[in-house]
């Protein structure tokens, strides 16, 4: 939906449209027609990009090599359309930019005016008057001089960089939206780190058990444990949901595995839990989220798993395992992300 105008509380924005007009541009189609205008490029691309040398070995008389001189001069001209394209859509990007910065620079003046406006109003009406017509002139000329140097910038010859625009459509847009896209871009790290309090969590609650073996002394050391593994388990459990909300791969075994780690006041049926998903690889071959596989991840790492960050701990940091195989993720999956939500911003 694109940006409609500043309210016209006070009167203050209908008397300064007077003078600068509104931008009636639809910014959010213009960005359709960026990503329509490139997708169209990307095929035509595709196209131009056919190997023609299976044709030229199975047909190498003349005929056959008139229609390669023929299909040559084709994907010449769609190699010309194609830039063209890929042209009309960065001006088309640019331009929804362009529309977008002047509506909320106009937001932003109309707002920031108002105070001054208001007091204006309570004043005897002839100096009142007077004030506020200044209010609205300095608004106009600031307004009608971004709108000035808008058209200049949308003038300007040279080369348009496409993913330039990309980063600037998909940037958030109010504390919202920054929110989501924090979570968004750290969703593996995020899940990461909650396998790895899961799995501290178990362990712990398994020691805590293993305290009962000594009566009545160990009760202490059991609550005690467990508190711990307790505020462990939970942040494991509400870290697995923020990271499926921000898009992560969150195993469904994974929560069965954090709620059962929540509700058990023992450590041992969780881990026993655990060992017999893992089990259940041999008999299905399907992968199973568990303790062990985040052994081989974070606490004892082999491959590319290794961080060998820690001059204490080398590659056996469990810490800097998950954010390094959680940030591999994210970093590998954040261009998708971009584009989502630059092609978000469109009304298609």
């Amino acid at each position: 939906m694109p940006i409609q105008e500043p309210t016209s509380a006070l009167g203050l924005w209908p008397e300064v449209k007077a003078i600068t007009g509104w931008p009636e541009t639809d910014e959010t189609a213009m960005v359709d027609l960026f990503f329509n205008w490139r997708d169209a490029a990307a095929a035509v691309h595709a196209l131009t990009s056919s190997n023609l040398s299976g044709l030229a070995n199975a047909w190498p008389d003349p005929a056959g090599q008139a229609l390669l001189g023929k299909l040559g001069e084709v994907f010449t001209a769609l190699g010309t359309v194609e830039q063209t394209m890929n042209e009309l859509a960065g001006r088309a990007g640019r331009f929804a930019l362009e529309v977008e910065g002047v509506k909320n620079y106009i937001h932003e003046t109309i707002n920031l005016s108002l105070v001054a406006f208001g007091i204006a109003a309570t004043l005897p009406t002839a100096i009142g008057r007077a004030v506020q017509d200044q209010v609205v002139a300095n608004a106009a000329a600031a307004i009608t001089a971004e709108m000035t140097a808008s058209a200049e910038r949308i003038k300007a010859p040279g080369p348009i960089d496409h993913q330039q625009i990309i980063a600037e459509l998909a940037a958030a847009r109010g504390l919202g939206e920054h929110l989501l896209h924090l979570v968004q871009d750290n969703a593996n790290t995020i899940s990461a780190f909650a396998d790895v309090a899961g799995d501290t969590s178990t362990g712990l609650s398994v020691v805590s058990d293993a305290t009962l073996l000594g009566g009545p002394a160990g009760l202490l050391p059991k609550a005690g444990l467990e508190a711990v593994s307790s505020v462990l388990g939970w942040g494991a459990l509400l870290g697995h949901g923020l990271a499926a909300l921000g898009g992560a791969e969150v195993a469904p075994e994974t929560f069965l595995l954090d709620g059962l780690g929540v509700a058990s006041p023992f450590g041992t049926p969780v881990l026993l839990a655990h060992l017999g998903l893992d089990a259940t690889e041999f008999a299905t071959g399907h992968p199973m989220s568990t303790i062990v596989d985040d052994y081989n991840k974070y606490w004892r790492p082999t491959g590319d798993a290794v961080s060998g960050s820690d001059p204490l701990l080398g590659s056996y940091n469990p810490a800097l395992n998950a954010s390094a195989s959680g940030g591999a993720l994210d970093a590998e999956r954040r261009p998708e992300l971009l584009e989502e939500r630059a092609r978000a911003r469109g009304d298609g």
